[in-house]
């Protein structure tokens, strides 16, 4: 806009100077006395439309046809930067909906970790003792009570115990899941690596590795939380 108004500006200053020099010619070839013949006012007129009109008609297009591509010029310029908005705004949608997926992909892990971690600490065996009791002594059924429970309760499908420790397998192969798919839609956020993965992983570590040393866990699990 600033651009056209100059250009404008200019054309128009130009103009002024033109009738001033067309004016000041007239003048200096045929004098300066106030004529009162009808004849000579149409010659002035005749000179100076036909002098100054050819000049001011190519100025008024000239005109025009700047203001035409500057305007063109801003015209794309604005759609340029909308366009930019649009881009920043899309990515600023896609930013928070990625965010809400990952805060809601972590409610569910934490809510699966939450169980998991109940029915390992809660007293489930038989001699009110829990699984990480049995895990937390010694790996022996001589020396560890809780885990000769433990072992008991994993020779009888039908126990409470042997349901127990399946309902973790159960649920630490869905945990695992949401721990990729919550890696996933962190990577959509930020390169940043986030520790949550590794946490859980870390975790349960422990507890698959003993439980698959035992066949009490399929194989896999052990491919995921230990190597």
């Amino acid at each position: 806009m600033k651009k056209t108004l100059t250009i404008l500006g200019f054309i128009v200053s130009f103009s002024l100077l033109a009738y001033v020099v067309v004016i000041s010619s007239y003048v200096l070839n045929f004098g300066t006395s106030w004529s009162t013949e009808q004849g000579d006012w149409g010659t002035f007129g005749d000179f100076i439309g036909g002098t100054l009109n050819p000049l001011l008609s190519f100025m008024a297009l000239i005109a025009l046809l700047i203001t035409i591509v500057l305007q063109s010029k801003e015209l794309e310029q604005t759609r340029v930067e909308l366009s930019r908005t649009a881009d920043a705004n899309e990515k600023q949608s896609t930013y928070l909906a990625s965010q809400q997926e990952r805060d809601d992909a972590y409610r569910l892990i934490s809510k699966l970790a939450e169980r998991i971690n109940n029915t390992y600490n809660k007293n489930h065996l038989p001699n009110g003792k829990s699984i990480h009791a049995a895990l937390s002594g010694a790996l022996n059924v001589t020396e560890n009570d809780a885990y000769y429970e433990l072992t008991g309760a994993m020779m009888d499908p039908l126990s409470s115990g042997y349901s127990r420790v399946k309902y973790i397998e159960s649920d630490l192969r869905t945990l695992a899941v949401l721990l990729d798919d919550y890696e996933v839609i962190s990577a959509k956020i930020s390169t940043k690596q986030t520790p949550i993965k590794s946490f859980y992983i870390s975790e349960y570590a422990h507890m698959v590795k003993v439980f698959c040393r035992e066949n009490w866990f399929d194989g896999d699990l052990l491919d995921y939380y230990v190597n």
